[in-house]
């Protein structure tokens, strides 16, 4: 193939040794014959030598080192996504356009989700593979907010749901009134004349010009009842089918819109061929009365359906809104806005469903077969009958081929999964945890080690400086901590390190003047250097200065002091002399000796990573009850040792800092974030703990595993209705009965099959995290 030039927008692009790192990971990615990152544009320029390079490809390259690329989102309102079919069809199919990064379709918010780079490929061209594949755009509901907008959209579906799930029960109520007198000569093998029998009675008596009517007037009044219903609510249905057909799909739309056809229409053959029908041995049985009350249940599982969809996205809309609210809310919001992040918990929120657990993507492929499967078992069936079955055998096959179409509930089994999804999602929320996905719930479900970074992980994170103690000079005299803290702060004041801010403070609390610094330096995972006057001033580890075979003399004892007790000492060293010691403490978070003792009660196997000395480190996990420990790792390193651990079978969850911690929480199989306010915007964690503790991990897997279990059981269950249902509703207890399925019965199995499986879903929203592991 010919080079492709690809251009790619990068976000936090923030220094030139930023860019050289992720034109050195472009490099590296299969297929790129040459990358440069220019940090002024804030552009990546990237060659495709390659068939089988992708523009994903790059994307995730610039994300495994932290950054990320400017994507264009777009998301279509499509009509009529009842199940799953075709979704996976058309995620495939718009990722093969070039520039497309991400396509998810949601089915329960009737969504197509499209991340791109703007420039690459043309809206328009994303909405006509969308539309070639089935799915209908349509112009989203003006609103202020998208919150609102899906509120405004989902109450005016229910509303028209409402409107004909009543007109469609009026109906059936009319029309089986007006069959009665019908069935009294039915030799219906469906048995509905039986069921029916105290009715008939009670009818005969207060409606006898009724049974007086001749049974063709009858017949042809209840036939313009039927067709009445059919045009008022089932014109969605068809208009669905007729989309669905015209590009070779078929849906649960399909399955309904044949089934009333095929009732309908042999009811309305065998009132036309009245006077011949009864000469040819088959029964003047009608089926008009179940046109109705198949559609009348239909239209019920879908409000039941509508109704649910909005239970379950209650608590992330009330987020979504409460960011709103506190992103306008002007100067009395401040605070809120800092500390809660509100506006990031509502992107990350309503983002989550883009990104789908792997038990959702195997039913969406299988829902993509399933409806076509259904038809040709429904063929099958009526063929079967009209070929070896009884005696009327068109009455049999016909009722057999309805029963079959309208049991199956390809919806059923597609939304098994994202509704159980979409509750967690809000539920979690409500608890403080953010999920990026439905694939963490799942991950979450798989991991057996978890990893803490010691540093606002398992302690505050917020240190404090305890004692500053001084050096002895050649003239026996001791160094001022004045003087100490002056030159540390001085090189300190430009770190953002939790031990540089705890310095600065302490001095400026003391009263000390902090100096100006030129040719500052931070050595990652070592300390800060400056030229502070004349002197070069270093603030570095304990083991760094005795990596450099510095003399600490007296200090050493008050190192090895302060260490046993759990503290950080730091050297400050003048002109590669080192001239005293900051002491500082980072106490260990109240909660996090309980959340460890349940984490390990949960089964995992827990490490603490820490850059510190082994004796501080080991000191600091066996005062909060971790075994293992690997210490002394400096920052760049931490991905290695995340590796190192899943090299030897571990599923490694990380829990730590979102952004100094984020090339190690990338590494993992599930990384945690613990943060607030503006942590909270981190890419690098699948899930945040915004409450900034552990005892949130505790609720976040206890989520996992309640939604994990409700998704599993929700895929057997529909698919054990679906497996045992179809043989029954295709006449297989015939034999031992010697009945059939009505096709009434069938729906009203199908809707309220749905509305339970849905109903299991919804119980996650009353999940409480428990104490007990």
């Amino acid at each position: 193939m010919a080079d492709v030039r690809i251009t790619l927008p990068i976000d936090g692009l923030e220094c030139g040794g930023c860019a050289g790192v992720i034109q050195r990971r472009l490099m590296e990615t299969a297929g790129v014959r040459s990358a440069s990152v220019n940090f002024a544009t804030q552009k990546a320029t990237v060659v495709l030598q390659s068939d089988d390079a992708q523009v994903t490809d790059l994307v995730r390259a610039v994300r495994e080192v932290g950054y990320d690329c400017a994507e264009a989102s777009l998301t279509l309102d499509v009509e009529g996504v009842h199940d799953a079919s075709g979704i996976a069809r058309l995620e495939r199919a718009l990722m093969t356009l070039g520039g497309v990064t991400g396509a998810v379709v949601d089915q329960l918010t009737e969504t197509v989700n499209i991340d791109y780079l703007p420039g690459s490929v043309s809206i328009r061209d994303l909405r006509h593979v969308t539309t070639e594949h089935g799915f209908r755009p349509v112009q989203p509901v003006s609103a202020e907010g998208a919150a609102e907008r899906e509120r405004m959209r989902y109450a005016g579906a229910t509303r028209g749901l409402a409107w004909q799930l009543g007109l469609a029960f009026l109906f059936s109520v009319l029309l089986i009134v007006g069959s009665m007198p019908l069935l009294g000569t039915s030799s219906s093998p469906d048995g509905l004349a039986l069921l029916l029998a105290p009715l008939q009675q009670a009818l005969r008596g207060a409606l006898p010009q009724l049974y007086a009517l001749d049974p063709l007037w009858l017949q042809v009044g209840v036939a313009t009842l039927a067709l009445v219903v059919i045009l008022a609510v089932a014109g969605p249905i068809y208009a669905a089918t007729r989309h669905a057909l015209k590009f070779r799909l078929a849906d649960s739309n399909t399955l309904i819109a044949f089934a009333v056809t095929a009732l309908f229409g042999y009811s309305a053959v065998v009132v036309a061929l009245s006077a011949v029908v009864p000469l040819a041995g088959v029964p003047p049985d009608v089926y008009f009365e179940s046109v109705a009350g198949i559609l009348a249940f239909v239209v019920l599982g879908r409000l039941l359906e509508a109704r649910m969809r909005i239970r379950a996205a209650e608590p992330i809309a009330t987020i979504v809104d409460g960011a709103l609210a506190a992103s306008e809310g002007g100067v009395e919001d401040e605070s809120r806005v800092r500390d809660m992040a509100p506006v990031r918990i509502a992107r990350i929120v309503s983002e989550a469903h883009k990104r789908k657990a792997s038990i959702q993507k195997r039913v969406e492929r299988i829902a993509g077969a399933y409806s076509p499967a259904v038809l040709a078992v429904a063929i099958a069936s009526f063929a079967g009958w009209m070929l070896v079955g009884p005696q009327p055998r068109i009455v049999f096959a016909v009722l057999s081929l309805v029963a079959v179409l309208v049991w199956a509930s390809p919806g059923m089994l597609s939304l098994a999964t994202p509704i159980a999804v979409t509750t967690a999602v809000g539920r979690g929320v409500e608890l403080g945890v953010l999920f990026r996905g439905g694939y963490v719930l799942e991950k979450i479900l798989r991991m057996d080690t978890l990893v803490f970074h010691k540093t606002k992980a398992l302690t505050e994170g917020t240190s404090t400086v305890t004692h500053v103690i001084g050096a002895t000079r050649a003239d026996d005299t001791t160094v001022n901590p004045s003087e100490i803290l002056q030159v540390a702060a001085a090189v300190e004041a430009h770190s953002t390190h939790p031990i540089a801010t705890a310095i600065v403070q302490e001095a400026r609390e003391k009263g000390v003047e902090i100096p100006g610094v030129a040719r500052f330096i931070e050595m990652q995972g070592r300390g800060v250097r400056g030229i502070v006057g004349k002197f070069l001033v270093e603030v570095i580890s304990v083991r760094h200065a005795r990596e450099r075979s510095l003399q600490l003399g007296r200090l050493t004892k008050e190192v090895d002091r302060h260490v046993l007790q759990g503290r950080k000492p730091v050297v400050v060293i003048v002109n590669d002399t080192v001239r005293g010691l900051i002491v500082l403490a980072d106490p260990i978070k109240a909660n996090t000796k309980e959340a460890i003792e349940r984490l390990r009660g949960l089964g995992f196997t827990l490490f603490m990573l820490s850059g510190d000395s082994k004796a501080m480190a080991r000191l600091v996990a066996k005062e909060i009850g971790i075994e293992r420990v690997v210490a002394e790792v400096e920052p760049a390193n931490k991905a290695d040792e995340i590796k190192r651990l899943q090299d030897d079978g571990r599923v490694v969850g990380v829990v730590g800092d979102g952004v100094t911690n984020a090339l190690a929480l990338a590494q993992a199989d599930v990384g945690f974030a613990i943060g607030t306010g503006p942590d909270i915007a981190t890419k690098a964690s699948d899930a945040t703990l915004t409450r900034g503790d552990l005892t949130g991990l505790v609720t976040t897997i206890q989520l996992a595993r309640k939604t994990m279990r409700v998704i599993h059981v929700n895929v057997v269950l529909a698919a054990a209705y679906n497996v045992v249902g179809i043989p029954l509703a295709a006449g297989l207890l015939y034999p031992v009965t010697g009945l059939v399925l009505h096709p009434v019965l069938a729906a009203a199995a199908m809707s309220v099959a749905s509305a339970g499986i849905l109903a299991r879903s919804l119980r996650i929203r009353r999940f409480t995290p428990t104490s007990a592991t």
